[in-house]
């Protein structure tokens, strides 16, 4: 299944079966953890498209019992990460990490990843940093 195409404009799509429960054109994490926020019940056992699966997602994505999720990007960490962990990961490619946009380091929620021991306590912690939502739907700048 090709996930560019199945994404369309959408960055993340949760679907079980052929119903939409979830979907977002928000770039980043902030999407999945609103989706597993709102939705953790009813998306166990669905199939995601996300445009990009780091260690962060995929620990999200294991956390919330999601069957499968396709992608045209996935890091290492990633695969690691649901390897074993009962969430089927399909990805177009496989890069060595998932890098922050113009730099040569980690992208922050993959270093963020690495501090936490279980994905509750990761969850948790994205939840605490969760910015609010704009008119427009999509995450606001957060105030500093």
């Amino acid at each position: 299944m090709n996930a560019s195409a199945r994404l369309g404009e959408m960055s993340l799509l949760v679907e079980m079966g052929s119903k939409v429960l979830f979907a977002s054109s928000e770039h980043g994490i902030w999407p999945l953890v609103r989706c597993v926020a709102a939705h953790r019940a009813q998306i166990a056992g669905a199939t995601a498209f996300d445009r990009v699966v780091g260690r962060a997602a995929a620990r999200l994505f294991a956390h919330a019992q999601v069957a499968r999720v396709y992608t045209p990007v996935a890091s290492q960490p990633a695969v690691d990460a649901l390897s074993g962990a009962g969430t089927r990961l399909f990805p177009e490619r496989i890069v060595p990490n998932i890098m922050a946009l113009g730099l040569a380091d980690l992208c922050e929620m993959e270093r963020l990843s690495q501090q936490f021991d279980t994905a509750e306590s990761l969850f948790q912690h994205l939840l605490s940093l969760l910015p609010p939502l704009g008119s427009n739907g999509e995450s606001a700048p957060r105030q500093t």
